[in-house]
């Protein structure tokens, strides 16, 4: 599902609900510009030990665990994509699908811990950040003060980025900026 706010229309705002491990850059552009993603996919591991029972027991399992990969190549996706564990396919999807943007967009993307943050900034890396995109890891309340011990950076293959807020890390932002067109 992504948002798509039409400035020409005043500010209608039109939801599409679309399979995003399906869908091509090219499908994307036809469907219009939009200015924010929010991608709330199933991120946790089968076998992570952390999922407390309650979880288990009470929310579905497609919204918790991607499903197993196709042995087969997906025949849409890009054949230079970048490895990734099975629970950040959908990252990686999001991050492809939304490279070399034209317009500035915003793509919010939840995530399981501190440690899947810090992959998910990887393959955003990986997969061509532009020098003007800006990236945060968002804590559980992003708007509240750091409590002590929690750090409002972190360095990640020699890049600080911004954290923000207190609680566990609970999202990634990055902020595509187009590049200023050249005459």
């Amino acid at each position: 599902m992504y948002l798509n706010v039409n400035k020409k229309s005043q500010g209608t705002i039109r939801f599409e609900k679309k399979d995003v491990l399906k869908l091509t850059p090219q499908e994307l552009e036809i469907a219009g510009p939009f200015s924010l993603i929010i991608c709330n996919p199933p991120y946790i591991h089968t076998s992570d030990p952390s999922v407390s029972r309650s979880v288990r027991k009470w929310e579905p399992a497609l919204a918790l665990y991607p499903l197993p990969r196709p042995s087969q190549p997906d025949p849409i996706s890009s054949s230079q994509e970048t490895p990734c564990k099975d629970e950040d396919i959908f990252y990686q999807k999001v991050l492809s699908l939304t490279q070399g943007a034209s317009i500035n967009r915003i793509i919010l993307m939840e995530i399981g811990s501190q440690d899947q943050a810090i992959r998910v900034v990887r393959l955003a890396t990986q997969l061509g950040l532009s020098p003007n995109d800006i990236v945060e890891i968002w804590r559980d309340w992003p708007d509240q003060k750091p409590t002590d011990g929690e750090a409002t950076r972190i360095a990640i293959d020699g890049r600080s980025y911004t954290v923000r807020g207190s609680g566990l890390c609970r999202s990634v932002v990055i902020r595509r900026v187009a590049a200023p067109l050249s005459i």
